[in-house]
C-alpha cells in the first residue's frame, strides 16, 4: 500500500478547533470568515486512512492549578472545544493514522504514528527585530522581595531602578553577562485567551536579577526565553490573575539619569567594585581600572555587576568600561582621593 507525506492543518476560532488534510481554505469555507495563519505539518498517511490529532489544553498549568487536557480532533470534522479549555492551547500531537471509516472510535484505532509534537503555541510570531518569550511575576503587589538578586544589586529600589526590573531566565541571563541591560517588552497577539491589558502596550526593563531552573513550573527552564518580574511591572503589562503572558521583547538602549555609579567594597587588596546605572547598553562586558600608582589594571567579572580587581589601589581611581555594543567609556577620576569602602561615586556616562 502506498504511504506518502501528508499536510494538515489545524485552525483555531474562538471554541472551536477545525482541522484538515491538503485544504487551506477549510476553515474559510467553513465559517465564511477570513482564515488565520494555521498550524501545519506532514505526516506518513496511507490511502484510505486518515489523520486524528489530540489536542492539549491547559489553562493555569504554570501555576499548578489545572491538570492539562486532551481533545481528540479528527480529519475533516470540525470539534466543538468546552469554553474551559481555550485559554491556552499548549500542544498538538499525531496520535494516530487510522482508517478514515473509524474516525469516531477511538479504541478501533490502528496506531501507526505516535507522539509527533509539534510544539504548537497560539502566539502570532514575533516580527524582525524582536524575540518571542513569556512573562511571569514574583514578589508582593507593592515589588517587595525583588530588590536584590544575582547581579549583585543590594536594593533595586534605593540604586534608582524601581520596580522595573526582571529575573531573566538562563538562556538570557547568561551567567551574568546581561546584568544591567534593557529590554522593551510588548504584548504579543495570542489566537487564544490573552491577560494582556493591550497589544499596543509596552515596557523597558531592566535586567537585575536570574530566573533558576524549575520556577513557575518550568518557564524559566533552558532554552526558553523568560522575563520573571516584580508584580508592579507585571501588572502594568497583564492582569495579575493570569499569572503568565506571551510577549515580543528586544534589547533597547537605557536611558539612565546621572552618570555611571561606583560603589566601593572589599578591602585595600581585594577591590570589589559593584558597577551600576549604566546608560546605553547597559551591559558591560569589560572593565579596567587604575590609580596615579599603577597602570591600566584588568578587573574579572566577580559575579553580576559586581567586578573585581586584586591590586592594592590608594587615590583617585579612574574606568574603562565596554559595553556590549562595543562602545567605550573613561571615566577619569570617577572616584576622589581620600574615598572609604561602602561610599558610592558617580563618573562620566555613555551617551
Amino acid at each position: 500500500m502506498r504511504v506518502a507525506s501528508r499536510n494538515f492543518c489545524v485552525w483555531l476560532f474562538e471554541d472551536r478547533v477545525i482541522m484538515d488534510v491538503d485544504s487551506s481554505n477549510a476553515a474559510r469555507s467553513f465559517l465564511g470568515l477570513p482564515a488565520p495563519q494555521p498550524f501545519c505539518a506532514s505526516a506518513p498517511l496511507k490511502e484510505g486512512f486518515s489523520i486524528s490529532v489530540v489536542v492539549w489544553t491547559c489553562r493555569a498549568c504554570h501555576l499548578g492549578h489545572d491538570i492539562p487536557s486532551a481533545r481528540l480532533v479528527t480529519s475533516f470534522r470540525p470539534q466543538i472545544l468546552p469554553p474551559h479549555l481555550l485559554p491556552e492551547i499548549s500542544m498538538m500531537q499525531v496520535v494516530a493514522v487510522h482508517r478514515s471509516e473509524t474516525v469516531m472510535k477511538m479504541s478501533n484505532l490502528k496506531l501507526v504514528v505516535l507522539f509527533l509534537a509539534l510544539g504548537l503555541t497560539t502566539v502570532i510570531a514575533a516580527p524582525r527585530g524582536w524575540g518571542d518569550a513569556h512573562i511571569t511575576y514574583y514578589g508582593s503587589p507593592n515589588g517587595a522581595g525583588t530588590e536584590g538578586g544575582a547581579c549583585g544589586y543590594q536594593n533595586t529600589y534605593k540604586l534608582g531602578y524601581g520596580s522595573m526590573t526582571a529575573a531573566l531566565s538562563s538562556r538570557l541571563f547568561q551567567g551574568g553577562k546581561a546584568c544591567g541591560g534593557c529590554y522593551q517588552l510588548r504584548c504579543a497577539p495570542n489566537r487564544g485567551r490573552n491577560w494582556c491589558w493591550s497589544y499596543a502596550r509596552a515596557i523597558v526593563v531592566t535586567a537585575t536579577n536570574l530566573c533558576p531552573q524549575g520556577s513557575h513550573g518550568g518557564w524559566c527552564d533552558y532554552p526558553k526565553s523568560h522575563f520573571d518580574l516584580p508584580m508592579p511591572a507585571f501588572t502594568s503589562l497583564a492582569r495579575r490573575e493570569g499569572g503568565v503572558a506571551p510577549v515580543w521583547y528586544r534589547k533597547v538602549r537605557c536611558a539612565k539619569r546621572g552618570g555611571v555609579r561606583f560603589t566601593i567594597g572589599g578591602n585595600p587588596w581585594f577591590l570589589m567594585v559593584l558597577i551600576h546605572n549604566v546608560g546605553g547598553a547597559g551591559d558591560v562586558v569589560s572593565v579596567k581600572v587604575k590609580c596615579p600608582y599603577t597602570g591600566w589594571v584588568s578587573a574579572y567579572r566577580n559575579w553580576g555587576c559586581l567586578w573585581t580587581v586584586r591590586t592594592k589601589m590608594t587615590g583617585p581611581l579612574s574606568f574603562t568600561l565596554v559595553t556590549s555594543d562595543g562602545r567605550t567609556l573613561y571615566s577619569m577620576n570617577a572616584v576622589r582621593n581620600g574615598w572609604k569602602f561602602g561610599q558610592t561615586w558617580e563618573g562620566s556616562q555613555f551617551r
